[in-house]
């Protein structure tokens, strides 16, 4: 790997011509423009659709106006990339390597993670990855941030890195709702929404619905996706594209098959745990009026604070209480004004 023509770094709108060559892919004339205004997918994400109809019940590719792929590299880049691989010590995780030729298929349990370098990328056709992309790139950082304001959530974003014909991780889900946003190359997704799914009986899996913790998918033994219903999505996603993922939900990605190019994309995570329907409960019960109605069925409210958290723990009878707020009512609690008048303004820059 080569980087030819160090990239530079400006808070003002300006005009770079890089050519970097990252993994196999060359990045010629790149025109950068605000690199702390982005405001890609904003306009999908502050939409009714994403509120009332998809979030924290149904994954979905949200489909963007042409130069959606411009829109997503003028907050990270491939020249973002260079100067992040760039930088010593970086502490990079390396996980999966070579999937099978005809596509993803298999579920079994997840492969190790460890300590990564680029050797791995190249040598063990294994998957790259860094978690807290968006203390390290700026453009991020201001993306970062302007998602919490308009939604009242914080989030982390993890950058992928994976080679041609390699899976990282096998089907799982995550406790958080995801964000996929495809930067470079393409990557093809399988996704099952929990909400209605019927698991065929011996197919290995009990996923736990909205979970707050990792490994939160019991495996037993390997097993087909071939044996799994039809999936919510199955898509390959191509530069620009933005896929939704309900925390909880079934999701699988790869290169394999007949991709011949490198895939870079970043997951951001949105830590919607922590706007549950238990977490709400839990510190509304200080409330004066919520505190008397506590102690007038009988408890007071430490017992059901500890009642409360027991039960969210519960695997079956706890999943209404992890399930996210309303994605509306999330926006209200962070501010009328503040929540609301960031999503209309981010979307009048064009964050379509």
């Amino acid at each position: 790997m080569s980087a030819l023509g160090a990239p530079t770094r400006s808070r003002t709108a300006t005009r770079l011509k890089r050519t970097v060559l990252v993994m196999g892919c060359v990045f010629h004339e790149v025109e950068t423009t605000d690199r702390t205004q982005g405001t890609y997918g904003f306009g999908k994400l502050c939409s009714n659709e994403v509120a009332a109809v998809l979030w924290g019940q149904r994954s979905s590719v949200l489909e963007y106006k042409e130069g959606a792929s411009a829109a997503a590299e003028a907050f990270f880049d491939l020249g973002d990339l260079a100067e992040l691989l760039r930088t010593e010590d970086l502490p990079l995780q390396s996980i999966g390597g070579t999937a099978s030729s005809w596509g993803t298929s298999a579920v079994s349990p997840q492969p190790e993670w460890r300590r990564g370098s680029i050797l791995d990328y190249f040598g063990r056709n294994a998957t790259l990855t860094l978690s807290g992309v968006e203390a390290r790139v700026p453009g991020l950082a201001s993306w970062s941030r302007s998602f919490s304001q308009a939604f009242g959530l914080a989030c982390e974003v993890k950058l992928y890195i994976t080679p041609p014909g390699s899976q990282a991780l096998s089907l799982h889900n995550d406790p958080q709702d995801i964000f996929a946003i495809q930067v470079k190359g393409e990557k093809d997704w399988k996704v099952w929404d929990l909400l209605g799914l019927q698991l065929p009986h011996g197919s290995g899996l009990d996923p736990t619905v909205a979970p707050f913790d990792k490994g939160s998918v019991t495996f037993q033994g390997n097993t087909s996706l071939h044996v799994l219903p039809n999936p919510s999505v199955d898509a390959r996603l191509g530069p620009g594209d933005l896929l939704y993922i309900p925390r909880g939900s079934l999701h699988v990605a790869s290169t394999a098959g007949h991709l011949q190019s490198s895939s870079v994309h970043l997951s951001v995570g949105a830590l919607s745990q922590r706007v549950s329907y238990g977490i709400a409960a839990y510190h509304i019960a200080s409330e004066l009026e919520v505190t008397e109605a506590i102690k007038a069925a009988g408890w007071d409210v430490k017992l059901f604070r500890r009642t409360l958290l027991r039960l969210v723990e519960e695997k079956d009878e706890g999943a209404a209480f992890r399930r996210s707020l309303p994605l509306g009512w999330v926006r209200r609690m962070a501010g009328p004004q503040r929540s609301h008048s960031s999503c209309a303004a981010l979307r009048r820059r064009g964050g379509g």
